[in-house]
């Protein structure tokens, strides 16, 4: 019994953040980096195979959600990425499903130019 209980104790928690974001801010936050936008809902079967595995550059946007649920999907697959719940970043993009995803170039001062658009 005293093992069970050690084992327990030393398990290591994962805790995870998606503090919510708007369109300005997430711009300001990629102004001159390159980003992989994934937008993904806590309930989306399919979104799970983005979360599982996504590029290096990955920002999550966790859309039609909500924030602690996003948190805890983040947090089962132990994303290492940044994630945020949406405000109107989906809705800039026109982005009516998910899952989502698209490549940014970040160039000059808050400006971000769309690459691609791309559905698994």
């Amino acid at each position: 019994m005293r093992w069970g209980l050690l084992l327990t104790l030393a398990a290591p928690v994962w805790a995870a953040s998606c503090p919510p974001i708007t369109w300005d801010d997430l711009k300001d936050r990629l102004t001159g980096k390159d980003a992989h936008l994934i937008f993904f809902a806590s309930w989306c079967m399919n979104c799970q195979d983005h979360l599982a595995k996504y590029p290096k550059n990955a920002v999550f946007i966790a859309t039609f959600d909500e924030q602690r649920r996003a948190e805890q999907i983040i947090a089962h697959f132990r994303v290492k990425a940044p994630c945020y719940t949406d405000i109107d970043v989906a809705r800039h993009f026109g982005i009516r499903a998910v899952p989502a995803d698209r490549d940014f170039r970040g160039t000059g001062a808050k400006k971000i130019e769309p690459v691609a658009l791309t559905f698994p």
